[in-house]
């Protein structure tokens, strides 16, 4: 994976600090900010055959701006760079303000608030720390408050969660191979930034409230595919045949297949009550 369009602001936002960012909902979907550390981030893409560009910083942005720590991540072709800007002076009202760049990171020219660059850095884009990312985001999203009470709390869910054996309990793929088919860009999903790499969990009997008993890891193509309807009883051919098109893919890039479990006990789980 090596296009930053693909992924999610909030991933690149982790790649450059590790605080937890929530989206601002009155602005534009690309400025993040952390309470704890006050820290404002957005990331932005430029164009290479451009000799020059500009950010530009909207009222509402300079407002929260002036008592926080600005992280600018520079996205160019593959690569990305952390901009750290500082703000020299208060903001009047119904100013505007930018900050014009050439190619190299140099400031042209500012407005009146001052903008200058403190640190830029180079960020590389490690397919493996990316991916831990991505996990890490795709289990907060997949933990909703219905899900973690079926549980009795977030502490016994989380526990439970890391006490699964990673692996697709229908077609039996591990995230491990995932990311080896990730790797391999043998992943077709445009989702792949936000599900994919993480097996999520899975009500076998989507009839009955999530627990222990009646939940499991499944990959999200199986989980996609079972959606709310298939008991695991019915749902046996149709994780066979996921089966093996992993296989194929598995071994079209010279990795181990995958063995379908035909003995595994949670084909024996149907909507008669039956939980294995």
């Amino acid at each position: 994976m090596n296009n930053w369009k693909q992924i999610s602001p909030k991933v690149r936002a982790s790649l450059l600090s590790d605080d937890e960012f929530y989206v601002l909902d009155y602005i534009k979907l690309d400025w993040l900010y952390s309470e704890s550390s006050k820290n404002l981030l957005k990331t932005v893409f430029i164009n290479d055959s451009k000799d020059e560009y500009t950010i530009s910083f909207n009222n509402q942005i300079i407002s929260i701006a002036q008592n926080a720590n600005i992280i600018i991540g520079l996205i160019c072709n593959e690569n990305m760079h952390k901009a750290t800007i500082e703000i020299q002076k208060p903001a009047k009202e119904n100013e505007k303000f930018y900050l014009r760049m050439d190619k190299n990171f140099n400031v042209l020219d500012n407005s009146d608030i001052k903008l200058t660059m403190k640190k830029i850095e180079g960020i590389v884009l490690d397919f493996n720390v990316l991916i831990q990312k991505i996990k890490q985001e795709t289990i907060m999203n997949n933990s909703p408050e219905k899900r973690i009470a079926g549980f009795g709390d977030k502490k016994t869910f989380m526990q439970w969660y890391m006490d699964q054996n990673k692996k697709c309990c229908y077609c039996g793929i591990t995230e491990k191979q995932l990311e080896l088919l990730g790797k391999k860009e043998q992943l077709k999903t445009k989702r792949i930034t936000t599900r994919g790499y993480t097996l999520e969990v899975d009500r076998k009997l989507p009839n009955l409230e999530y627990s222990d008993k009646n939940c499991c890891m499944a990959c999200y193509w199986c989980n996609n595919a079972k959606t709310d309807e298939f008991s695991p009883s019915e749902f046996k051919e149709i994780a066979r045949g996921i089966n093996k098109v992993w296989n194929e893919r598995l071994k079209a890039i010279g990795e181990r297949e995958i063995e379908f479990d035909e003995k595994s006990t949670i084909w024996q789980t149907d909507f008669n009550g039956i939980m294995k």
